[in-house]
């Protein structure tokens, strides 16, 4: 028998019309929940226009309301065949699915908490998201009545939520705003024989972690690539990034300053306040080693991922800069309407739809940066991967490309795999362009692997430092403790000729030492009061 929609155990459901009005005031609350992932990036996410390659425009917000409306019909037909049907397994089929979506904002709420890792209480975060669902099933089953015309109602009283999204978002639809990137600047055409020298190819893997590719590395974890290159390179073992967070500690290993504060202005502007100043600075008119190489005369080409280098460096002709922004932050865009809006409810309800588009960004990023390597006019080659970063979007066992899903420590182990690949294209590319004898690689990390199991604090904060020049032969290990910051003299050097070799090396990476305590509390590298006064004087380079 259909339900009755008059009257269940207390809780009053209107027939009628007004009940036509309330359930499509139901069906768009639902379909709001849903999209919240959506409107976060759309609305409340402020780095949303820094992170993105392109600015969001009209299509993304037609797109929403387009997808919300669908999203909105088909449960309003579904909640019509829960109330109406006189088929019991219709009925049960339908809340079912209506239950099942609920998983959506449930995975919202886990990621804004900042709930990934693999597990919680030894449960792993996908099951604890599978038992929430499980639970309200068992609470429709045993509650029945009395549980749908609860959630009826309070998804009714949510419904003033998805009207006001609505309506922002129509109103960035007709108004979407005028930011627009900079367009990025080729490198002018090279002089006759122009030949780089004192080549510098310095390579930042995202959330790269010392303990787990070398102390931690599972015996089936094999990295030939990096150990290879390892044995002819300058290895510190101690080496502690400038923040853990890419937003502060990429400024402040291109300034080799700690950066205490950094903030996304618009598009194409990076505030940042120096350690010990309450003064802002803006990225574009900083001194940094890229702009230090410009105005001596050198060529750059910077590409990178999260920070869009083509928007926050100056503009110069002896600079080609571009950078893919964040997937997760736009994985869902397209350049029409309806394709976007496959793409916003793909990227609502596919698990794996984030490993796509990380994948196709990686690919991408790779293949122009080996063309960057192979560049003989390139003096400073600067290169932000974003790997090992999670989510995991390789198969060693293949050695190809995978977007299955698997832990957050599998995904990050074949990661790392994924980086020892790259890492040897990178140098093979150098190999065949003639290069690799006047190009000198510098291999580290903007901060540790911060999902880590099992890390130590202090121990677990390193991040891999290696150190390849054109006159390095053996393998030389660092173990003294020290900040990553003291890079950006090194390179200085290294692009002058100067610094080659190996004691001159490990000298210039200790002037970034580390004498007393450490600590991120504030998500920076915080020294203590006993290194306050070296820490300034080498910050004046």
């Amino acid at each position: 028998m259909p339900l009755n929609p008059k009257h269940y155990q207390g809780l009053y459901v209107p027939n009628g019309r007004f009940f036509i009005l309330i359930r499509g005031l139901v069906a768009l609350s639902l379909s709001n929940l849903c999209y919240l992932r959506i409107w976060d990036a759309l609305f409340h996410n402020p780095e949303r226009d820094y992170l993105a390659s392109t600015p969001y425009n009209r299509v993304d917000y037609i797109a929403a309301i387009i997808g919300l409306g669908l999203l909105t019909f088909v449960y309003f037909f579904l909640i019509g065949l829960l109330w109406k049907n006189k088929w019991r397994w219709i009925r049960a089929l339908a809340m079912t699915v209506i239950l099942l979506t609920f998983i959506l904002p449930l995975d919202f709420v886990r990621r804004s908490a900042g709930m990934n890792a693999d597990a919680y209480f030894g449960i792993n975060r996908y099951i604890i998201i599978a038992m929430a669902a499980g639970g309200l099933l068992l609470m429709a089953s045993v509650f029945r009545q009395k549980f749908y015309a609860a959630v009826f109602w309070l998804l009714a009283i949510l419904s003033p939520y998805a009207s006001i999204n609505l309506a922002y978002a129509v109103t960035k639809a007709v108004y979407p705003g005028h930011l627009s990137p900079r367009p990025s600047l080729p490198s002018p055409p090279l002089e006759p024989n122009y030949l780089a020298g004192n080549r510098v190819v310095w390579i930042i893997f995202d959330e790269w972690d010392q303990a787990t590719t070398f102390d931690k590395r599972p015996d089936n974890l094999k990295l030939p690539a990096l150990d290879a290159f390892i044995e002819n390179s300058v290895v510190a073992t101690q080496a502690y990034p400038p923040s853990c967070e890419t937003i502060r500690s990429i400024p402040a290993l291109l300034t080799g300053k700690i950066v205490t504060a950094a903030v996304a202005h618009g598009d194409s502007e990076l505030r940042f306040q120096y350690i010990g100043e309450e003064t802002w600075h803006n990225f574009r008119n900083t001194n940094n080693i890229i702009t230090d190489a410009l105005r001596s005369g050198k060529r750059a080409d910077v590409l990178g991922w999260y920070h869009p280098y083509d928007r926050i460096l100056p503009d110069t002709p002896n600079l080609y800069a571009r950078s893919w922004g964040f997937p997760a932050n736009q994985g869902f865009r397209r350049s029409n309407v309806f394709s976007a809006v496959a793409a916003q409810l793909g990227f609502l309800a596919l698990p794996h739809y984030g490993r796509i588009n990380m994948r196709d960004f990686v690919k991408d990023f790779h293949a122009n940066a080996l063309k960057a390597v192979a560049d003989p006019s390139a003096d400073l080659v600067f290169l932000h991967y974003g790997v090992p970063h999670l989510p995991g979007i390789y198969n060693a066992a293949r050695q190809d490309y995978s977007i299955a899903l698997r832990s957050n420590t599998a995904g990050y182990h074949e990661n790392l795999s994924l980086l020892d690949r790259l890492l040897g294209e990178l140098l093979s590319a150098t190999e065949k362009a003639g290069l690799r004898e006047t190009t000198s690689f510098i291999l580290t990390s903007d901060h540790w692997w911060r999902q880590a199991p099992g890390a130590v604090p202090g121990e677990g904060y390193r991040v891999p430092l290696i150190v390849h020049t054109v006159h390095t032969e053996g393998k030389t290990v660092v173990d003294t403790r020290l900040c990553t910051i003291s890079l950006y003299r090194l390179v200085k050097h290294l692009l002058k000729g100067d610094c080659t070799e190996t004691p001159d090396v490990v000298h210039t990476l200790e002037e970034g030492r580390i004498n007393g305590t450490l600590h991120y509390r504030a998500g920076f590298a915080d020294f203590g009061p006993e290194n306050k006064t070296a820490l300034g004087e080498r910050r004046k380079i």
